[in-house]
This record gives C-alpha cells, structure tokens and sequence, in this order.
C-alpha cells in the first residue's frame, strides 16, 4: 500500500485566502471509472460537494451540470437552484453505473450570491471497489469565469 501526505507535496497549499465575488462559473474533474492496469477498470460513484465557507452570507448554487469525456452534457443535477446557508453545503451524486462513460468527466457548478463572498469550496469525491480493496480521491474546481 501507498501513502501519500499532502502535507509533503511541494506547493500544496490549504490555507488560502481568496478574493469576494458576486458569481461563478466552476469546472470540477470527475470519474466515474478508473484504469487499474492496461485493459482493466474499476467503476467509482462520483459525488459533488458545494460548501459555503461565508461567515454571513448564503450563496445560491443555480446549476449542476455532469459531462462526459467528450463534453456532451449527460445530466442536469439539480432541478432548480439551491440556497446555502453560512457554512451550509450540498452534494449530488452520480451513483455506479449510472451515465455513460465517466473516465475525463466532470461537473460545472454555476453559484450566485447577493454580495460579495469568499467562494465556496467545491470538490469532487470518488469512491468505489470490490471486496477488501477500495478506492477514493477527491478532485478540486477550477474556476472557468466569475464576477466581482
């Protein structure tokens, strides 16, 4: 087994201050299957996290939306917007074997707020595996756009 601590990782950083915004537009790395060794894969549920880190203010996520590999939208995840409180979080869950080819998928997540904020955090965990052998990772956003 390896263990790898991210604590070592050079230029890993978690405490990070960020700028307010009014909106973004976040582009979140997903998979739903993943290459154990050549020819081999192993099926992973994906789920998307969006924690409001706002001491005051609630953030609105507008729209989940999961990709394939080729960029075809496969699924809306969220049939109309939701309201986070301050340090409130959501999640939407792409289960095993639900949608099409999940191997460079991803999720874009759309947020608003009335004022100014500190973004909110929003990662993506992958978990899946047989018998005793498991596997899980988690993927950070990247912003695509935003508005102060």
């Amino acid at each position: 087994m390896v263990l790898v601590s991210l604590a070592t990782v050079p230029n890993c950083s978690f405490a990070q201050v960020s700028e307010s915004v009014t909106s973004q537009v976040i582009y979140v790395p997903s998979y739903s299957r993943v290459f154990t060794q050549e020819g081999r894969s192993e099926p992973l549920a994906s789920t998307l996290v969006v924690h409001n880190i706002s001491l005051q203010s609630e953030i609105k996520v507008e729209r989940v939306e999961y990709y394939d590999r080729a960029g075809q939208l496969l699924e809306t995840l969220i049939n109309e917007p939701v309201q986070l409180m301050p340090f409130g979080s959501m999640n939407a869950l792409v289960p095993i074997g639900s949608v099409g080819d999940g191997i460079g998928a991803n999720f874009i997540v759309t947020w608003s707020a009335e004022v100014p904020v500190l973004p909110p955090i929003v990662e993506a965990i992958m978990v899946g595996g047989s018998g005793t052998q498991g596997i899980s990772f988690t993927s950070r956003g990247q912003v695509l756009s935003q508005k102060p």
